[in-house]
């Protein structure tokens, strides 16, 4: 049966007939595409009642006088729901989907769905289920604007309850599990409903930290919202909160985590937790995201690099105490298996776009887009991140391409040698007019800085895993970055590689390449776009859902 109707919510009460386009708006999601459309339908069709429906977060780049496009900017539940039942059709124009939630949710309604005919995800879906139509030129789109606006409700509908009957079967939980599970080999530990068969009361996550903007804490919320999707109680509990995520996690003692709770332990860095997380004798798993080589930090602040020390020489002892272990990439799961883990897993790091369906800092914005070239890099100020090399090379590139900016998004602390030795270097080259250091801020001026960006540069020598490479590709900003540690691995075929040991003329010059070369540059763009999708929630879920089902599992031998 379908779904009640909801009742429209009276900010809805002006809108007629429209298709829908629902998400985050921006070109990376092919809005303008969308809305370029859409006015070309127009334009043929002057006596034409079809409105265009935006609903959701992000900027997008057209004209707000175009008539018949209305933008509601985010919406309620309740008024989500409303448009889903009453558009004529969703339109999905994004082509880099690997698999659409909303197109599900408007085939729950019975609505039609045209989606992008290069994305193959949505595109394979559509053809299968017959619940729609395929679209990819400007062109084209306008046309199936005109067949939405011509076509009769019957066939509307009739095309949009195909669609509901493809939903019913796909969109289910457990079968998209079981067909996670074939595709990735893990059908030897079946995934069953964790609200019917699970023995752990609950599965806690411990780690050294929660700070804000930090990726193993944004890893560890995006675990727990997983967490308690699954059914169990869940909370992170860590030594150290920050002021701004406080409200996220507690206070760690010792009697926070009962002796049957799973555990979950995110291993970064030496800590009182690491004796509570080697002695708690539930089912439990080391998450381990890498721990920063000392010797980057001697020279800055030993005391520091001794606590890195102490980290990273825990490791063995700890092999002995988890069965169960898993790196954040390859590369650190290698490390691990090095120090006596009996075979390591991988669970990649979680870059949800969704956390960016808000509006980026609009005066920030503009200032931004004055003509000159900006280049960022993203990261806390980190001996083993190198801005001060990025420095160096970038004057070399201001030499190639005078108006142009470096923006060194990060926080950084007076007190902290290297930063010091940053914001120096920059004095003594002269660059202050030309290198931004932002320090701490929020995610609308993360995402200015991300938006506007001409280039993304890294010189970091060591990164476990590199969450900011990712968040680049999203914002279809290239990159470019020194070929270390995990970084090949984080980036795959995407992004352009640097040889360690090239002079910083030579970096600056290929650094030049990627803002020149538009061919070199479009390449670049494409494998990006494919690459971003392995770390999307549906892409790693599995992989977790797996690694809870063997904690349960060893919740029976315990």
């Amino acid at each position: 049966m379908p779904p009640d109707k909801p009742q429209r919510p009276q900010a809805l009460s002006d809108i007629k007939r429209f298709v829908l386009c629902l998400g985050r708006k921006d070109a990376t999601k092919n809005t303008d595409l969308l809305v370029k459309a859409y006015r070309r339908f127009r334009e043929a069709h002057i006596e034409s009642t079809l409105e265009l429906i935006l609903a959701g977060g992000g900027q997008h780049p057209f004209a707000p006088d175009i008539e018949g496009v209305v933008d509601l900017g985010l919406v309620t539940d309740e008024e989500k729901a409303a448009l889903l039942a009453e558009c004529l059709a969703l339109f999905q124009p994004s082509r880099n989907e690997s698999y659409s939630r909303v197109m599900m949710e408007a085939w729950h309604y019975g609505r039609p769905v045209g989606v992008h005919r290069g994305c193959l995800a949505t595109t394979v879906a559509v053809e299968e289920a017959g619940g729609g139509w395929t679209a990819e030129t400007e062109e084209e789109w306008a046309e199936l604007f005109a067949r939405v606006d011509a076509e009769q409700a019957p066939s509307l509908n009739q095309r949009g309850e195909r669609g509901r009957t493809y939903a019913r079967v796909h969109a289910n939980w457990e079968t998209v599990i079981d067909r996670y599970e074939r595709a990735l080999g893990l059908k030897e530990l079946p995934l069953v409903n964790a609200t019917k068969a699970r023995r752990l009361p609950a599965i806690h996550q411990l780690m050294p930290n929660l700070t804000y903007g930090d990726a193993i804490s944004n890893q560890a919320l995006e675990i727990r919202s997983r967490l308690r999707v699954l059914g169990y109680r869940s909370e992170i509990y860590a030594k150290q909160l920050g002021q701004r995520i406080a409200h996220e996690g507690h206070a760690f003692e010792p009697h926070s985590i009962a002796r049957q709770d799973g555990l979950i332990y995110h291993h970064s860095i030496g800590s009182e937790a690491t004796v509570f997380a080697m002695r708690h004798r539930g089912p439990k798993c080391l998450v381990y995201h890498n721990i920063t080589p000392a010797e980057f930090f001697m020279p800055y602040r030993p005391g520091f690099a001794w606590m890195l020390e102490t980290g990273r020489e825990a490791l063995p002892r700890l092999a002995g105490s988890f069965n169960l272990s898993v790196g954040d990439s390859a590369y650190n799961a290698a490390e691990l298996a090095g120090c006596g883990f009996q075979a390591p897993g991988v669970l990649p790091i979680i870059v949800n776009p969704a956390r960016w369906d808000t509006n980026a800092d609009p005066t920030l914005m503009q200032q931004l887009q004055d003509g000159k070239s900006n280049i960022l890099f993203v990261g806390r100020f980190s001996p083993n991140k190198k801005q001060d090399k990025l420095v160096e090379a970038f004057t070399h590139f201001l030499a190639l391409h005078p108006e142009s900016r470096l923006i060194l998004a990060g926080d950084g602390k007076d007190f902290d040698p290297f930063f010091r030795r940053v914001r120096n270097l920059i004095q003594e080259r002269r660059l202050a007019a030309h290198v931004t250091i932002t320090e701490m801020i929020e995610d609308a001026q993360l995402l200015a800085y991300y938006r506007t960006a001409h280039l993304f540069w890294s010189m970091s020598e060591h990164e476990g895993f590199g969450v900011p490479l990712i968040e680049a590709m999203w914002f279809d900003v290239p990159v470019l970055a020194l070929r270390a540690a995990a970084v090949p691995e984080t980036l795959g075929d995407a992004g352009l590689l640097l040889d360690d040991g090239r002079d910083a003329r030579a970096i600056a010059a290929l650094a030049s390449s990627l803002i020149t070369d538009k061919a070199l540059c479009n390449r670049i763009l494409k494998e990006q776009t494919r690459r971003r999708n392995d770390f999307l929630p549906e892409a790693v879920w599995p992989i977790l859902d797996n690694l809870v089902e063997r904690m349960k599992a060893s919740a029976y031998i315990t």
